[in-house]
This record gives structure tokens, sequence and C-alpha cells, in this order.
């Protein structure tokens, strides 16, 4: 029976899965970003993979609203039925492209030139915007969200059979197969399955918007309250650059009709000034881009509290109130220090804790202690005093082989690096260490503090997830991530564990990685492609030129045993020598990689002589 019981707190896990798809009916906090949504204009929501920009766009969803049980409830929701939304995922959606299509002589009438490929791609992108606004109407009408008369449902046919040369349909069920069909025609077409696309219109005039605004006006006729419609539309990066001038074309030329656009993308992957209008770009004006990476420290603290209350509320509704802030609290390094030291049996351990029991100034925490006996004890500021004893805490850790902890809020906060998600899979692992033992979750709920130790754990697990994941759910690359990433973080172990040289206490929070951007393109490429999977973040630093500088996600550090806190400006220089072996499949232990890259980082600095030019010069208090 006890190995069960592991399965029963599984499945009452109020924080996973993480990722709004897989959710059955996911809870959404409806933050102020999204309200914006209900009011007019274009809003380009980016940021990096799961920081909430689908929440963001479903809020604004319809037919997503009548299914949600709590948006449906929602009285920030409910004010503003006023905005017809129409979400559209373009994830995992084949689009044709005409511009690379097989010309021959029986369909070179339609690739002719590139005005005539742009042509095809913008009618193929208005059907698709055309189709998921039929295929809501029809789920609002059954759900009779919508009122829908056989005259609307005509009338909006007509119109769009009559511009789009759809085949005459007399109601939207069959609207929607014909559409569908005509989507299938062109995509046919552009790999050569057929020659000819009977459905495509030569036309002079763009009447898209016209047309939406018809049907804005049919609905209207039963639905009095409606005024705008917006197409939000998600994974916009998944487009390819002719498709992304297409919609950005379309965004700019609503012709006064009442039609409002929302974009979500990953954050450098959507090129959103570019348009098919030659001199002409999608201006500032036209579109407002909101930052979700953009919040300060206390309002991403206040989105994961509300984000983890609305879980465990729906978990448990009985619960009257739960704060993850309180559960987690607050731990000064000091404690953190004793809890390292606890039943310790290591020899030289015990004689440091020995010596600092007999220190003379009783009121001098271990972590300065340390820093004293190290020679840094000439620290200026408050913000520097905060980093050296972290930095001094993990050199205890790292000198005196004694284990280092993970814990508190503000500590999970920052494993997660801003992903709401990663928030979750962190908080998703440390219930099941609190409540692994347990039939029932009552343990997770009224116990608080959690323990140093129960919460180390939890961060370390879904450290590991994050590790492993790397190979199955890298878009590209995959083998070169999953060795690169591990590599890595056993380089800036090396930075920071030093204690012998004084690297780390006297630069802590060393963890930027810079290359020279002309000699690496194909490993940049990758860098970037582990930027956009969540597992690496750019960084901009001052006005260094010819070089691309980055840093881990923050939450693969329990598994390297490094810092959780923003880095430093102190750069970690990794020469194309070393770069390039990890490609190479001889070379296979990041440790001993790892030693090999600071060997020669610190022969460098021993000799001023040989600096190498991307190191940041002398290191300061």
């Amino acid at each position: 029976m006890a190995s069960e019981l592991p399965m029963i707190s599984n499945f009452l896990n109020p924080f996973r899965p993480v990722k709004f798809e897989d959710e059955g009916s996911p809870l959404i906090f409806v933050s102020d970003q999204a309200m914006q949504q209900f009011t007019a204009g274009n809003y380009f929501f980016t940021g990096k993979r799961g920081c909430g920009k689908t929440s963001i766009l479903k809020i604004s969803d319809t037919l997503f609203q009548n299914e949600n049980d709590y948006l449906r409830s929602s009285p920030r929701v409910e004010k503003y039925k006023t905005t017809f939304g129409v979400y559209i995922n373009l994830n995992n959606r084949s689009t044709p492209d005409f511009y690379n299509t097989r010309q021959n002589k029986y369909n070179k009438k339609y690739l002719i030139t590139s005005g005539s490929k742009q042509a095809l791609t913008t009618y193929y992108l208005e059907l698709i915007v055309l189709h998921k606004i039929i295929e809501h109407c029809v789920g609002l009408r059954d759900a009779a969200i919508f009122m829908i008369d056989d005259d609307c449902e005509k009338g909006i046919s007509n119109i769009i059979c009559s511009e789009y040369r759809i085949e005459n349909s007399h109601n939207l069920d069959h609207l929607v197969y014909e559409i569908e069909s005509a989507l299938v025609e062109m995509l046919e077409f552009s790999r050569c399955i057929r020659e000819d696309i009977p459905s495509f219109k030569t036309r002079h005039e763009n009447k898209f918007h016209f047309v939406v605004g018809r049907i804005l006006q049919a609905l209207k006729g039963l639905n009095q309250d409606l005024n705008q419609i917006r197409i939000l539309i998600d994974d916009s990066e998944t487009f390819s650059p002719e498709f992304q001038a297409a919609l950005n074309t379309l965004i700019r030329t609503p012709r006064g009709e009442p039609v409002a656009w929302s974009i979500a993308y990953v954050d450098g992957r959507y090129r959103a000034a570019e348009t098919t209008i030659a001199g002409q770009a999608l201006a500032r004006e036209e579109r407002t881009i909101v930052y979700l990476d953009g919040l300060d420290a206390a309002e991403y603290e206040k989105f994961c509290t509300e984000v983890t209350r609305l879980r465990v509320k729906r978990a448990f509704p009985q619960v009257a109130d739960f704060s993850i802030k309180d559960k987690l609290a607050a731990f000064e390094i000091d404690e953190l220090c004793a809890e390292s030291f606890k039943g310790t049996t290591n020899k030289r351990a015990i004689a440091f804790l020995n010596d600092f029991e007999k220190r003379d100034n009783r009121s001098q925490k271990m972590w300065e202690f340390f820093l004293e006996r190290s020679g840094i004890d000439d620290v200026r500021s408050h913000d520097a005093l905060r980093k050296k004893a972290l930095a001094s805490y993990i050199c205890i850790c790292a000198k005196y082989r004694v284990p280092m902890y993970y814990a508190s809020f503000k500590t999970v906060v920052s494993l997660s690096d801003g992903c709401i998600r990663d928030f979750l899979e962190v908080l998703g692992s440390l219930y099941e260490e609190v409540t692994h033992a347990c039939s029932e979750p009552n343990r997770f709920l009224q116990l608080g503090p959690y323990d140093i130790r129960e919460q180390d754990r939890g961060c370390r697990d879904s450290a590991a997830r994050k590790l492993h994941s790397i190979s199955d759910y890298a878009e590209k690359n995959g083998y070169h991530l999953a060795k690169l990433v591990p590599f890595l973080g056993h380089l800036v172990k090396e930075f920071q564990h030093d204690h012998k040289y004084k690297s780390a206490l006297k630069n802590p929070d060393r963890a930027v990685f810079s290359i020279q951007l002309s000699r690496n393109d194909k490993y940049i490429e990758i860098i970037r492609d582990a930027e956009v999977d969540g597992y690496v973040r750019r960084v901009e630093v001052g006005a260094r030129q010819g070089v691309y500088c980055f840093r881990l996600h923050r939450q693969f550090a329990p598994n390297f045993d490094i810092s959780y806190r923003e880095h430093s400006e102190g750069l970690i220089p990794i020469p194309p020598i070393f770069l390039h072996q990890i490609e190479d499949r001889d070379i296979d232990n990041p440790s001993t990689w790892a030693m090999q890259v600071f060997d020669a980082w610190l022969r460098k600095r021993q000799n001023p002589g040989q600096a190498d030019l991307l190191d940041d010069g002398e290191d300061e208090l």
C-alpha cells in the first residue's frame, strides 16, 4: 500500500500540467495586460516561452470564454461582451510556400512575379482567418452564446463566397467545409500535387476588412452588444517571413473597419514591422508592443502568487486562502549555512565549524567569517554585500564538501527566470516532495514554512527534469544542446566555486558567456535555437562589439550548485578551440572540459601580457 501513496499525491498535484495546452480546463489569471484587448487597437505580445502569451490571448477568445468555467464566471471578462475574439494557433499548421513552388507551363500564370506569389500568400492567410471566424460562429451558435438565424447565415455566406470565389453555401456549416476545401486546394498547388487553383481570385483591391466588417454587421442584427472583431494569432514566429509580412500588411490596412489584432510571438523571432507595401513599415503607432518579460520583480512575484492561489483553490475548494510566499518563507544565508553543516562528518568542515564557534566577534555570521579568512572583507555597498553573501555560501559548501541548499520564496521565483511555466514546475516537484509519504495533501496545505531540505529537493528535481528534457523537446539540435548545457553549467561551476584563487569571491555571480561572432556562426545558431526553446537567455552587455553574450536559464542552477541570482558584469569567454569541442563525440566529460576552459582563462589572467580581448579587465571588490 505504501508504494501507491506517491501516485495518489501526484494525481492531486495542483501545479501540473504546467503547459496551457495540456490542461483540460485551464485556470487563467486575468491580468491588466490581457484586459487591454477589450479596447480598440492592435497589441503585439512578446516574451520568452512560458511567460503567459497564450493565456493572455485566450482571455479574449469568445469561444474559450464560454468553455472555461473560470472565465465564464469572471466579473472582469463578463463586462466586455462587445468584443468577438477569434483565437488562431499557428503551431503545427501546414502553410504553403508559393515562393519556392516548382514552376511549370501550367502553374506559371500564378507564379510569374514575386507580386503574384505574395498575392497567393495573402489570399491563403485571409482564408485561414475567415475559416476560424466562421468556425467560432458555428460553435457560439450551437452553444446559444450568439443568436444567429438563417438570414444571418446566408448573409455571411454570400459575402465570403462572392469575394473569395468559394462554392455557394447557404449555411455556416457548409461554408466551413468549402473554405477548408479551398485551403487544401492551395496547399496542394504549392506542393505541385495540382497545377491549377480555380478558387483563387486575382484582385484589384483587397476587401478582407470589408468582408470581416460585413460579418460583424450581420452578427449585430441579433447580437447588438458586439462592436469589434479581434483576431488573436498565437505562435506567430512559426510563420515564414513572407507570411509575417502579409500579416503585418493586413494589420496595417483596416480601412476603417472594426477589426483589431492581437499577435503573440517569441521575442526576437517575428519581424514586427515588415509589410508587403514597398517603402512602408508597420509603424509603432499602429501597434502596441507589450513585453511580458518586462515585469519588475514585485509584479512578477505577485503574478506567481496569484497563479498559485488559483491553482490551489481549484484543486482544494475548501481552502479559504493560500499564500505560497508564506509557505516558502524567507531564509537568510546564515540559516542555510547552519543547515549545510548540520550532521557533517567531514573533518575539514568540522574544523572550520570549531574555528567559527571560537570567533572573537560573536555577531559575525558564518559567511562573513569565511570572507574575512579569505581576505575579502572590504565590501563597500549593501548590494555588493548581498552578492558576497551568496558567493561565500557557495564557496563554503564547495570547499568543505557540505550540501548547498536552495530554499525560500525569492529563490524559487528567481529559479523560474521570469517564466511562470517553470515556476509551476518547481512547485509541482515541491508538492510531491512534501506529500510523498501522505495519502492526503493536508501537509502541503497546512504545513508552513516548508522545510529547507524539502524545498531543496523540489528545486533539484525540477532542475533535473529540465536538464533531461533537452534532447526530447529541443526543436532543433537536440543532441548538441543536451551536451552543451551540462558543459556550460560545469563551466559556471568552475568560476563560482573558485575559492582557491578567490575569483568567485572577488567577482560573484559570474555566469555570462561570451563568444566571438565572426568565427562561430554555426554555434551561435545552436545557441539561438536554445534561446527559443527556453534553455538559455541572451544578454546585452554594454557597448562590446563582435561578441555574442548569453547565460543559462536559472532553473538549471541546482544541477551545478551555482548562483540563482542576477548575473554580474564579469564575462566567461569561451575560446573557439574549446567551443568546437562541443561537436566532438570523443569529448563527453563536461567537468573535464570546464576545468580546461577555466585553467586557460586563469593562465591568461595571471599573465596580463597574454590577456584575451574578451576578458573584462581586473576583478574588483
